[in-house]
């Protein structure tokens, strides 16, 4: 036809991630598995890897671009935007600490919060490398909930990203006057709101620039063999600033933690700073109505290389059956490192010299 249109996606490096996927979601016995690489610079597309176990199988209504379709609870991923906001907030401190009760927090007698390893009193960085459930449930306490959903909703949770693809979902931030007793401690550790990859990726890409959110972008450029100029040329669109740079940055060094000494020790690639974050959460039980104890959506979402951004990365397991515990530094950490390695090479970033 007289018009061509060009994406922002690398074949090389989304053909990797595709099969990197695949080889993961059969490893572990999951249903699917997803990878979205986002440009740090221009907010651009470079992979969007979405495979699904013909047999398992997600949900037969939703778009197969589950990148953009598919919603799901983010679990601890969504720790480093709380608690940048906490920061900015200015309701906690670099020097504070939090009593993480050994593992096991009565809010109320029927909400009970628990830690997959107790923990005594830690401060706010190994709150965040050892990804203490209870640690966040008192700092979202202190933030209040119309501070810890102004922070989401300015990092763009709850909103669609406005890429231009079908089947959009717009994930779920409850609104305010919907929030339970539960719902602060749950939200302030990433369960009981739910996101997309794509609209996860999008927002850890704020952290790679600063603290500003940026529209993502698909399409690269358009042009048609009647003119040497293209006629659209994707230009990077500001959404807004989510947060001070000295917050983001802060938010950054936390998450250089997790894959230093954290839970994200597995998300490491030789020669790279990296950030990131691991996420296990509960999926609700259509048939129950209340969190499975065996179904889970494992993620590691981070930003690399962590000392000058070039892309942000979120690799996500739906419902690994094998090992019969699953966890994300085991499982999708290491999906994580294979893709983030293969566009270090793909995109020429060079290693740290010694």
């Amino acid at each position: 036809g007289p018009f061509d249109v060009h994406l922002t996606i690398d074949i090389e490096l989304q053909s990797l991630a595709e099969m990197h996927a695949k080889g993961m979601m059969r490893k572990y016995g999951a249903r699917a598995a997803i990878v979205v690489v986002l440009d740090a610079a221009t907010g651009g597309v470079l992979t969007m890897a979405s495979i699904e176990d013909a047999a398992l199988g997600l949900d037969a209504d939703i778009d197969p671009n589950f990148a953009v379709s598919y919603t799901f609870e983010p679990g601890s991923v969504l720790k480093p935007f709380v608690m940048a906001g906490a920061l900015a907030a200015n309701v906690v401190g670099d020097k504070d600490t939090f009593d993480c009760e050994h593992g096991r927090y009565a809010i109320l007698p029927n909400l009970i919060v628990r830690d997959h390893e107790p923990q005594g009193v830690l401060n706010i960085d190994d709150i965040m490398a050892y990804s203490s459930n209870i640690g966040m449930a008192k700092i979202g306490a202190k933030m209040g909930r119309q501070s810890l959903y102004n922070v989401l909703r300015d990092f763009g949770f709850g909103v669609k990203t406005a890429v231009p693809m079908t089947g959009e979902a717009v994930g779920i931030l409850p609104q305010l006057q919907n929030w339970s007793a539960a719902t602060l401690p749950n939200v302030s550790f990433g369960q009981g709101m739910a996101t997309t990859a794509l609209q996860l990726t999008n927002a850890y890409t704020a952290f790679a620039s600063g603290g500003v959110l940026f529209e993502p972008q698909i399409i690269d450029h358009i042009s048609t063999k009647y003119a040497k100029a293209p006629l659209y040329q994707a230009k990077r669109q500001q959404i807004r600033r989510a947060l001070p740079a000295t917050f983001a940055k802060q938010a950054v060094t936390m998450m250089e933690g997790v894959v230093v000494y954290g839970t994200g020790a597995k998300a490491a690639v030789a020669g790279y700073r990296i950030a990131g974050k691991t996420g296990t959460a509960q999926k609700i039980d259509p048939k129950t109505g209340r969190y499975s104890s065996k179904d889970v959506v494992v993620s590691f979402c981070g930003i690399a290389p962590s000392d000058d951004p070039r892309i942000a990365v979120c690799a996500i397991l739906d419902d690994p059956r094998k090992p019969a515990v699953a966890w994300a530094s085991d499982i999708a950490a290491p999906l994580f490192k294979l893709v983030t390695a293969a566009a270090m090479n793909i995109l020429n970033i060079p290693p740290m010299s010694l």
